[in-house]
């Protein structure tokens, strides 16, 4: 009943942890607090009651259910008497670099980076219980590591991912088209460029298309434009920034590429219908970043 630090050298730094009650996990915040994560977190709840918050959406907590949390998002537990016994997996995706046949974690398991509301699903109760054990076969590896521990707890994350997935409301039955493809691949690379590729055409170049078959492909897949989902990761993260940091307007703007802090609080404003300020004062006092590592 604790969390094992396990260094796993290139393929990334991540957490294991069987938690019998949230004491058993230092560090883990079960409070309203908001923080944000730097790894992917799999919960699977095996008792509590509330809700856990996901850059402002609620999603429920409950017994036998899965919550998948991505890195960056702003969250924040709101539990009935502060009680959460699960089983948690904390993974860097780097663990799984060359296992899966696609270019990233995201691309082989498409509900890491779904919406809010597919990653949160209640499988049928062996079905839980058979991912609730490989997260003790993983935790009792980390107790005692050997040399080919790597090689199996990749194999064993590999294995829960895919009984995640098979799991998430309609993973097993969207039809899948090159135009579909494409806006994910467009949606994964705005993931890691958004701060500093402000224009569709510059991801238009880097996936070998021009910017009007990106615009068009996006558009056919989430009845978007290319051009407002740069924008609204934009918004999302500068809410994430006001809502879990105390850093006033123009170190955001800095750190997300804007020019200056006038023209950050116009295009948040612009975007969201009030200021960065009266964001922060709607949501709550700041408060410092925490990050969990």
């Amino acid at each position: 009943m604790r969390v094992v630090n396990f260094d796993v050298r290139k393929y990334g730094r991540y957490l294991l942890a069987d938690a019998g009650s949230t004491d058993a996990l230092p560090g883990f915040i079960t409070s309203p607090e908001p923080h944000r994560l730097t790894f992917y977190e799999v919960a699977l709840v095996e008792d509590g009651d509330g809700y856990l918050e996901l850059d402002g959406q609620p999603l429920e907590v409950r017994p036998n259910r899965v919550i998948v949390t991505a890195p960056g998002e702003a969250r924040s537990w709101h539990l009935a008497g502060r009680e959460l016994r699960a089983r948690v997996a904390f993974f860097d995706p780097r663990m799984l670099d060359g296992m899966t046949g696609r270019e990233s974690c995201e691309s082989a398991f498409p509900f890491l980076v779904a919406r809010r509301s597919a990653r949160t699903f209640a499988p049928p109760p062996r079905e839980f219980e058979r991912m609730a054990q490989i997260v003790a076969d993983m935790r009792d590896e980390l107790a005692v590591p050997r040399a080919d521990s790597a090689d199996l707890l990749r194999a064993q994350l590999l294995h829960l991912l895919l009984l995640a997935q098979r799991h998430v409301p309609s993973a097993g039955t969207d039809v899948r088209d090159a135009a579909t493809d494409l806006a994910q691949r467009f949606c994964l690379l705005v993931e890691r460029k958004f701060t500093v590729w402000p224009r569709v055409a510059q991801y238009a170049h880097a996936l070998h298309v021009s910017a009007r078959h990106l615009n068009a492909c996006v558009r056919h897949a989430s009845g978007r434009t290319a051009s407002a989902v740069i924008h609204d990761r934009l918004v999302l993260e500068s809410q994430r920034h006001l809502l879990c940091t105390s850093e006033p307007a123009a170190v955001i703007a800095e750190a997300l590429g804007f020019s200056d802090a006038s023209y950050f609080v116009r295009f948040f404003r612009r975007h969201t219908g009030c200021t960065p300020a009266a964001f922060r004062r709607h949501r709550g006092s700041p408060i410092a970043h925490r990050e969990t590592d």
